[in-house]
């Protein structure tokens, strides 16, 4: 072989070692890539500076699920169940409440399994049955048609999973992906993500199901889960579902524009 072409085999011999070795790291940490989750004590108490209730339902030795139940300023016996992103636990979430109980809607949050008090293994099969454990506790205090189910960055897909097998009042998405093997694409491009990823989470397919209202809320300058991923979604939506473009909104701002608000106040009317 000459010089060069040796020079050239040894260029692409680490090059393929360096995609092998990032490849298997990224599937055997994946759980450490995509979830930021923090743990709190199940004895440690919440502290928010508005009325709460907190609710721990033990399912079995090794998994407790843990829910924060937010009040309505002027309760109407309506609830905004929420589903929140991929970082700490309810404690990051909790600001967001007030969008909803200033409008008379309770809210209740839960956290995931490995997310504050929630303990136990986390998986996709988990998580939906965790969906819907949330929404059966919820239906004990509340008529399907006050009920809100809400999801926010991660959550959005486990929110749009539940919708598609209930008849609430409506569904509404914060920052959504088409799935979840899409927003691993944005960073995995090199990579068969179909096969590496542990979490498909088919939001498109969901939300084709659904058949109640949905809302759908993204920022053209998301750097987390890029406005062109979401887009995929309007393939999905019934002609009388609303997919709201916020230009300039970025991943964790949306509540802050005033087509948020506005359209959050009608929604919730």
């Amino acid at each position: 072989m000459l010089p060069s072409q040796i020079k050239l085999f040894k260029m692409l011999y680490t090059i393929l070692i360096i995609y092998i070795v990032v490849g298997v790291g990224f599937y055997f940490f994946q759980d450490f890539i995509f979830f930021r989750s923090k743990r709190i004590d199940v004895n440690a108490p919440f502290k928010f500076d508005v009325p709460f209730k907190e609710v721990n339902i033990p399912y079995n030795s090794e998994y407790n699920f843990s829910i924060v139940q937010f009040f309505a300023k002027e309760p109407q016996k309506k609830l905004v169940l929420y589903f929140h992103g991929n970082h700490t636990n309810i404690n990051r979430y909790a600001k967001h409440a007030d969008n909803f109980t200033n409008r008379g809607y309770d809210v209740w949050m839960c956290d995931y399994p490995t997310f504050g008090k929630t303990t136990g293994k986390l998986t996709e099969a988990i998580l939906y049955q965790e969906a819907e454990a949330f929404y059966e506790l919820a239906k004990q205090q509340y008529a399907d048609t006050n009920i809100v189910i809400y999801g926010k960055s991660f959550g959005s897909g486990l929110a749009s999973y539940l919708a598609s097998k209930t008849n609430t009042q409506q569904l509404i998405l914060e920052t959504p992906y088409n799935s979840f093997v899409d927003v691993a694409k944005q960073w995995g491009f090199m990579y068969p993500c179909h096969w590496m990823v542990k979490y498909k989470i088919p939001s498109y397919d969901y939300i084709a199901q659904t058949k109640i209202p949905v809302t759908i809320f993204h920022g053209t300058s998301d750097g987390t889960i890029y406005y062109s991923n979401a887009c995929k979604l309007k393939a999905h939506l019934k002609p009388t579902d609303k997919f709201i473009t916020i230009e300039g909104g970025e991943h964790n701002n949306i509540p802050s524009y005033e087509v948020y608000q506005k359209e959050i106040g009608t929604l919730l009317k």
